[in-house]
């Protein structure tokens, strides 16, 4: 049977673009309320930097392959504009795709016991903080949780990374942080599905009552 081509129309402030996907796949994979009826099109606005990676999502849709095709070397964050657009269209194993090569980039690769990677991470920015704060969700952010958690591992290498991480509207990460960077899994959509709702989804690190931080 032929797949069932629908179009998502994203509109920003300087740009429109327009993309086609398979319907049953579109369905199947995110949780967004307005893809429970078939339409020819759906709308959505976005930031203006979020229209240049829709092409990774399309990708994924099609051949169910996350390939940022990145150079981080350049300060380019296609995973980091990814997983906000998954939350947006509430694709949960999108989110975790992006989620994985962020973790790859901004930790496992700058891992001292892994120095064969090290030319291939990526510290975190304020610019990524920044990102984070503006765009993404701030009840139960598994994102939002990772860039802190890493942040606060590597706040002494950076005195603007400190001044970004005060930020106030990092509060309830603070609350979480445990000191440490968590393993991956603490991180992806797919360990916090319980009862069959998978959004919102709820963070695993508990509130520490000792933890100063």
């Amino acid at each position: 049977m032929s797949p069932v081509v629908v179009s998502l129309k994203f509109r920003a402030t300087t740009r429109r673009k327009s993309i086609e996907v398979d319907y049953m796949k579109l369905k199947g994979l995110c949780r967004h309320p307005d893809f429970l009826v078939k339409n020819s099109s759906y709308d959505f606005s976005l930031p203006s930097a979020f229209i240049r990676y829709l092409d990774i999502f399309v990708n994924w849709i099609d051949n169910g392959v996350y390939k940022p095709r990145d150079n981080w070397s350049q300060g380019t964050l296609p995973s980091l504009y990814c997983w906000l657009l998954g939350e947006r269209l509430m694709c949960e194993s999108f989110q975790d795709a992006a989620m994985m090569n962020m973790y790859f980039h901004y930790y496992e690769a700058l891992d001292p016991n892994t120095p064969h990677l090290m030319k291939s991470g990526t510290l975190i920015t304020g610019y990524a903080l920044r990102v984070a704060l503006k765009h993404s969700t701030e009840r139960d952010s598994l994102f939002r949780q990772f860039l802190y958690d890493m942040a606060m591992v590597r706040r002494p290498e950076a005195e603007w990374v400190a001044q970004a991480i005060d930020h106030p509207g990092w509060a309830n990460e603070k609350k979480r942080h445990m000191g440490i960077v968590a393993p991956i899994e603490a991180y992806l959509n797919s360990n916090h599905m319980t009862q069959g709702k998978r959004y919102p989804i709820r963070l695993a690190l508990p509130v520490s009552s000792e933890n100063p931080m």
